[in-house]
């Protein structure tokens, strides 16, 4: 039984893998050809999930992940918020023992949230969740520069947009300010940069940066 017996009338998608009996401390062993079929090697951590119509449901936390990004192609952004939620908040708890192998996918997780409440106008929502992200992917950038560069800097310089709608034009001017000195070929920052500066009145100097940049401000 290399991967376990289709259900019938239910297509290939659901299979019996056989049973498991669960021990003293309540530990069970997931049988070898489920393991095999869905990817679980020793070591990895698994979702357990309930309802009273279905019973427990053992799974992987992407899918979670997978399913809010299903939700979110098909525009029910009410349904992937929530997975989006859920999903951040496993990882938040998995985390605790060893932050640094999944700050990377917490951060992933912030960027969709993020990109969800922005396409929903949720702008005050997007602000408070990345003010929460940002001391995590800037520990990242300050670990692996190179590597982490490009998203930090263009958190921090999408952000100053955020904080141009919550009328904090000083701190959006910091916030694209670093952002282009941590990559400078993040040119729509410089648009952030010099409406902060309109705002704050300083228009010579928001002159300047649109003159100098025109042509990629334009595009």
């Amino acid at each position: 039984m290399a991967a376990g017996k289709h259900i019938l009338g239910k297509g290939n998608s659901q299979r019996v893998f056989g049973t498991a009996k669960v021990g003293d401390r309540g530990q069970i062993v997931i049988p070898k050809e489920a393991r095999a079929f869905f990817g679980i090697e020793p070591g990895d951590t698994l979702l357990i999930l309930g309802k009273s119509e279905t019973g427990l449901i053992v799974t992987k936390p992407e899918t979670l992940n997978n399913l809010a990004n299903l939700y979110y192609i098909t525009q029910r952004y009410s349904d992937a918020e929530q997975m989006y939620v859920e999903s951040l908040e496993i990882r938040r708890k998995l985390s605790k023992d060893n932050p640094q192998v999944y700050e990377p996918d917490i951060v992933s997780l912030y960027f969709s949230l993020v990109s969800l409440y922005d396409i929903t106008s949720a702008y005050s929502k997007s602000y408070v969740l990345t003010e929460e992200m940002l001391p995590i992917i800037k520990g990242m950038y300050e670990r692996e520069p190179e590597r982490n560069k490009e998203d930090y800097s263009i958190t921090i310089g999408s952000h100053s947009f955020c904080c141009m709608f919550n009328k904090e034009f000083t701190k959006a001017e910091q916030y694209a300010r670093e952002g282009i000195e941590v990559d400078p070929t993040q040119t729509f920052i410089y648009s952030n940069l010099a409406s902060s500066l309109l705002f704050q009145g300083k228009y010579n100097d928001a002159e300047k940066i649109y003159k100098q940049y025109k042509t990629e401000l334009k595009d």
